[in-house]
Order: structure tokens, then C-alpha cells, then sequence
């Protein structure tokens, strides 16, 4: 029976909102000290930072990669450029063997950058989450708190009209 949420001008209801947002604000505010959590645990353990800085440690390495496949083989190039656009590295060993010696040096080094890339982009990918999770829930709040005020401040104006001012 929904009488109770609407007698005296929906009292019940206003108390429920009010009762509501203060439980949203608690739960959101733990969801923020835990995704903060997240975000500066993986930038210490990063070792670069947070998330424009390692888009701009992203970039360096993408670079560095495409200096060392200047003039590479196409297995090199193509390997080089597979697990930059894929986001997947595999494994090293079936194009080393197909490598010249004198590329098999700038080979590793590449390789030890997509790695670094491999693991920076994880590191982007974790952190973009909790940011969209602390973002996401935000704006539901914010949402939540607006009906919540909305049905107090009616309930309050109606009591005010109804009882307080006719006397």
C-alpha cells in the first residue's frame, strides 16, 4: 500500500530520500576511497604515474619502436608494428630465428619496449576504469540527489502551506 509514502504530503517518502542519499553518499564515498586506491597503487607501481603521464611515456615508446624498425625487415617491422596496433605480444622467439644477426640486437631492445608498452597499457587501462567507476557513480549520485531534494522540498512546502501559514 503506497498511502503511507503519500499521506501528509508524501512525509514518508521524504524521510525514505533523505535516509537514501545519505546511504548513497557513504556507499559512494567508500567506492571513491577504493578506486583512489586502485589508481595510486598502480601509478607507484607503474613506476611512470598516472594516467597522462603514461600516455605520454606510451608515445615515447611507440616512437622508440618505430626508430629501431627504421630500415628492419619486413618480419620486424611487421611484428614490431602487429603488437603496438593488437595490443599483444607474443612471442619472440619464432621471428628471432628469422632475423639477421645484425637486426637480432635492435630486435631485443623492441621487444624490451612493446613489453614496457604492454604493461604501461594494462597500467592505462586499470587506472581509465577506476576513473569511469568514480565518474560513473558521480553523476548517479548527483542524480539521486536531486530527486531526493525534489521530494523534500515538496513535502517541506506543502507542510508549510498547509499548516503553518493558514494559522
Amino acid at each position: 500500500n503506497l498511502s503511507c509514502l503519500t499521506q501528509n504530503y508524501g512525509g514518508a517518502g521524504a524521510l525514505f530520500a533523505l535516509i537514501f542519499l545519505v546511504a548513497s553518499g557513504i556507499v559512494g564515498r567508500l567506492l571513491d576511497n577504493w578506486q583512489a586506491h586502485i589508481i595510486s597503487r598502480d601509478a607507484s607501481a607503474n613506476g611512470v604515474g598516472i594516467i597522462r603521464a603514461i600516455e605520454e611515456r606510451l608515445l615515447e615508446l611507440e616512437f622508440t619502436v618505430e626508430r629501431l624498425c627504421a630500415g628492419k625487415s619486413d618480419p620486424f617491422q611487421e611484428y614490431c608494428l602487429q603488437a603496438i596496433e593488437q595490443d599483444t605480444l607474443t612471442s619472440s622467439e619464432t621471428i628471432m630465428t628469422s632475423l639477421v644477426a645484425k637486426e637480432q640486437a635492435d630486435f631485443r631492445q623492441a621487444y624490451q619496449t612493446l613489453l614496457a608498452h604492454a604493461q604501461l597499457l594494462q597500467s592505462l587501462q586499470r587506472q581509465k576504469r577506476a576513473r569511469i567507476i568514480i565518474r560513473t557513480w558521480r553523476s548517479i549520485h548527483m542524480v539521486l540527489a536531486v530527486i531526493a531534494v525534489l521530494i523534500i522540498l515538496y513535502h517541506g512546502l506543502m507542510e508549510l502551506f498547509t499548516s503553518v501559514l493558514p494559522h
